[in-house]
């Protein structure tokens, strides 16, 4: 153990005493375009005692794998500190590793946005280094910086718009593309869709949940819900974005917008009971409170185009209804709207009766009756209750 903690303070030691005396300052002004000959703006400084004809080599990288790597013309190094730029470097060599970067580059002028490392060294022309020997740079490690090219042109969403209430549970998802990165050559996008969890934000949904609906290779800015997979349900909340890729390399992205589906209107349905009439006078009393009201269905045919009922009560009360006063109203009838106030001489007809409208009525037992067809009647027995 003692002897491997020697060597390594040794290793430190030695790389102190053959420290590099060229130290690289590189000058990156606009975080919105970054071409391969933008590496040379930058400052150095050379420490050492005499002037050297030297050249640079620059590697960047995306992502731990090389982009592009970058070899200057042989120049002059003074010592002190310099100041150079992509007009006064001459590339000698610039070799890409990726086609996609190449072809982005040439029709944009850029590298497409992201996060880049640049690794710089630099060499001898000569093999001892103009006669001051092979050590005069010390170049066993490059000297690395971060690099960030923002997107100028993001794509934009359109369809469905951030935060829309759906109705249509397959919608068609729409956006603008980016340009004009757009145009080049295998440009595609990838799409993904996810379920929000409670208390979640949408960009935290796009990163850590997994994807509902994920799709890669699209040609066109616009992607219909896939016509085999389930309906999105409501009462929740689905995240959305897109991505531009040349490749398989992300050149645009979007931001993330959310929607939602419309809750289904539940059809409301009676919750009461229609009582019916019978042509049985000694059939059960229908219980019903008073000042509410009455829902009854009349079966068959009557007597008559409109609809009589003849109500008796105790104390000799009795009073005539009929559906074309305002104490009867019709709730349902197959009818258009102009037969309204008819008696429908076939099916079910089902009206409703405001017993608050019915003057003089007070709690007990009373009677409905309605002459059907041959003057046949049909009776209803209610109680009226407090």
């Amino acid at each position: 153990m003692r002897k491997y903690l020697v060597s390594f303070i040794l290793g430190l030691f030695f790389i102190a005493v053959n420290g590099n005396p060229l130290t690289f300052h590189p000058r990156y002004v606009n975080s919105y375009q970054f071409s391969a000959t933008d590496v040379w703006n930058l400052d150095v400084q050379f420490t050492g005692a005499a002037k050297l004809n030297i050249y640079m080599i620059a590697i960047v990288s995306a992502k731990g794998k090389p982009v592009c790597t970058i070899k200057s013309g042989a120049f002059q190094l003074v010592p002190g500190a310099q100041s150079y730029s992509a007009t006064t470097v001459n590339t000698s060599l610039l070799t890409y590793h990726s086609q996609a970067i190449a072809d982005i580059e040439s029709i944009t002028g850029s590298f497409p946005s992201g996060t880049y490392t640049v690794c710089y060294n630099a060499y001898c022309v000569t093999g001892d280094c103009d006669g001051q020997g092979s050590d005069a740079l010390y170049n066993e490690y490059p000297e690395c910086f971060e690099l960030l090219v923002e997107p100028p042109t993001p794509i934009l969403l359109a369809i469905p718009e951030d935060k829309a209430e759906l109705e249509w549970k397959r919608p068609t998802f729409n956006w603008i593309p980016p340009m004009p990165i757009a145009t080049v050559n295998g440009f595609n996008y990838r799409y993904i869709l996810v379920e929000r969890s409670k208390n979640q934000s949408c960009p935290d949904a796009v990163i850590r949940n997994r994807p509902m609906y994920y799709q890669i290779g699209i040609d066109q800015p616009t992607l219909p819900y896939p016509a085999e997979m389930n309906d999105l349900d409501t009462g929740k909340v689905y995240c959305w974005k897109v991505d531009g890729l040349v490749e398989s390399v992300p050149v645009a992205q979007s931001e993330v917008w959310e929607f939602r589906l419309k809750p289904e209107e539940i059809e409301k349905k009676d919750t009461f009971k229609f009582a019916k009439f019978t042509t049985r006078l000694d059939a059960g009393n229908i219980q019903v409170r008073s000042n509410s009201v009455l829902y009854f269905v009349c079966t068959g045919s009557y007597n008559g185009e409109f609809l009589r009922i003849q109500m008796s009560g105790d104390d000799n009360y009795s009073y005539l209804i009929e559906n074309n006063q305002i104490g009867v109203e019709k709730v349902e009838i197959a009818r258009p709207n102009e037969y309204t106030n008819v008696l429908q001489h076939f099916g079910i007809n089902k009206y409703s009766m405001d017993l608050s409208k019915i003057p003089g009525l007070a709690t007990g037992y009373f009677t409905l009756q309605v002459l059907g067809e041959n003057h046949v009647p049909y009776f209803l027995k209610i109680q009226i209750v407090d």
